[in-house]
């Protein structure tokens, strides 16, 4: 059974503040899948992982680009990939034009991924899924979910320093 864990979000700043803390926790070679409507943070979220990882240059949405890289203080990069624009049906095939066989391969890198159920069976089992729901305007309900032992240890260390 996949671990879980549940946050309300009553602002953009609670949000990134979020993705800080887990920024803080994930290592090197660990994966976030995103998922979530328009608008339901998952780039506020991702801004706030690139924070806790020690990032400083401004990271925005990789829309149009798909895939956004930044250099991590102690090695490796961040990528920030995003398969909105990606066809439902042939994303996979786009992921792998992109690298992503060489990404989930590379131990150095931390890859963040939003509109990642557009991936589907490309995603690795060990993973951690965090789904944004809208609940007003402001306020989000995050739910993240452990799909091996790697992904359960970051959530563990996250719920460790930001109770749900």
């Amino acid at each position: 059974m996949a671990a879980g864990f549940q946050f309300h979000s009553g602002s953009f700043r609670d949000t990134q503040n979020l993705g800080r803390a887990l920024g803080k926790v994930l290592h090197r070679g660990d994966l976030v899948a995103l998922q979530g409507d328009l608008g339901a943070g998952k780039t506020a979220l991702t801004q706030g992982v690139a924070a806790g990882l020690g990032i400083r240059e401004p990271v925005t949405s990789p829309t149009f680009i798909l895939v956004a890289e930044y250099s991590l203080p102690c090695g490796g990069l961040l990528r920030h990939m995003d398969c909105y624009r990606m066809h439902p049906n042939l994303a996979g095939a786009e992921a792998e034009d992109l690298g992503w066989s060489e990404w989930l391969a590379d131990a150095d890198s931390v890859l963040v991924i939003e509109w990642s159920e557009r991936l589907g069976l490309l995603l690795p089992a060990d993973r951690l899924d965090i789904r944004l729901e809208t609940v007003s305007d402001q306020e989000r309900m995050i739910r993240m979910e452990a799909g091996g032992v790697r992904a359960a240890a970051v959530l563990q260390q996250l719920a460790a320093v930001r109770p749900g």
